[in-house]
């Protein structure tokens, strides 16, 4: 992976996810009934606690209608990605 610099951390991830569910008023309660994931779960992602799989994110983002770009299509267990608003 040679342009690092074109990765977004956990943390700038979690803060995008974190942000984009406030702008629409959401709770983290209904985030993480429409991702089905637990809330304690998409609160360690959002505060970027703890690593998390790209299925994990992908559920979380589709809940809040983000598409979540993968760098050379690849699903990797810890992620590297770029997200775009939808």
């Amino acid at each position: 992976m040679s342009n690092k610099s074109s990765y977004l951390s956990r943390r700038h991830i979690g803060r995008f996810l974190k942000n984009a569910r406030k702008k629409k008023k959401l709770t983290l309660y209904a985030v993480a009934k429409m991702s089905g994931i637990s809330i304690g779960q998409l609160q360690s992602v959002e505060d970027a606690k703890a690593a998390y799989t790209a299925e994990t994110l992908t559920k979380i983002t589709h809940a809040l209608g983000i598409e979540v770009i993968f760098k050379d299509g690849e699903y990797s267990e810890q992620v590297n990605t770029m997200v775009r608003q939808v």
